[in-house]
């Protein structure tokens, strides 16, 4: 795949949040552009999962939808994620691409990240890594940080939770590392799906053979439910109940050993 510096290019994103916290160091802005290969029934971003505008129920009364999606250029929205540089520059802070998924739409995704560099705004990019080898490299010298998810370790569990396999995943991440990225992996605690103890041993000893050195792991909450309703098509699993903190901790202890530092996230 080639890509060209084209500064007109155009993409869809679906919402900018101002000042996030949770997203990389510092305060941040957060682009969530549309579209991804995945198809976790989980997702706490359903409207990102569809690469196209689509109707969602409107939480206006005077209007029964309203769209989710624009599009727009490179420079518009690199304008847009430039307006609170000095916020980024007095906590740290920057920029960061998620979703959907910023690899789905890779000319348009490489273009902002290269616009940000040339402003001097950290980048970070929040990836589940299924994208060829190819978009990963085109990307990486201007990524700052990658925020990489793990969701699963046997392949075939992984496919029948997202719709994808994970070799390709695991392949890029393995890459990531060996050519020196800044990497956080991180890993979504579901119950029920990816929160047995076989599950989490493969998990720790994959990650210590990384050599990484921290893991990150992304309770499961219930906060998307509502906007798979409102966008009128909710996944066929039944509904996840969110697990509790005492397992949320057990699942960092039997991580742990492994020789790696282990957090809970938001």
């Amino acid at each position: 795949m080639t890509f060209e510096r084209t500064i007109d290019v155009s993409g869809t994103v679906f919402n900018v949040q101002r000042f996030s916290l949770h997203d990389g160091p510092g305060i941040r802005t957060t682009a969530f552009l549309k579209g991804c290969p995945l198809r976790c029934h989980w997702c706490h971003n359903p409207e990102g999962i569809r690469s196209e505008p689509e109707p969602m129920r409107s939480t206006n009364p005077a209007e029964e939808f309203e769209q989710v999606g624009r599009r727009i250029t490179a420079r518009e929205l690199v304008k847009e994620l430039a307006r609170d540089r000095i916020f980024y520059e007095e906590s740290g802070g920057g920029i960061t691409l998620s979703g959907g998924e910023p690899l789905a739409q890779p000319a348009f995704t490489l273009e902002v990240l290269k616009q940000c560099k040339q402003l001097g705004l950290h980048t970070t990019l929040d990836t589940s890594g299924y994208a060829p080898a190819e978009i990963i490299d085109a990307v990486r010298p201007y990524t700052d940080l990658f925020l990489y998810d793990i969701k699963h370790m046997d392949s075939a569990a992984h496919e029948a939770l997202s719709g994808c396999p994970n070799e390709l995943i695991l392949k890029n991440l393995e890459t990531l590392i060996s050519e020196g990225s800044n990497v956080a992996v991180r890993y979504p605690v579901i119950p029920g799906a990816n929160d047995d103890d076989d599950a989490l041993k493969q998990l720790g000893i994959y990650i210590r053979q990384l050599g990484i050195e921290q893991l990150q792991l992304l309770p499961y909450h219930a906060y998307g439910n509502h906007k798979w309703s409102k966008l009128i098509r909710m996944p066929d699993a039944q509904p996840i109940p969110r697990q509790s903190d005492e397992r949320l901790l057990k699942v960092k202890d039997l991580l742990e050993p492994y020789g790696f530092i282990t957090t809970i996230g938001s």
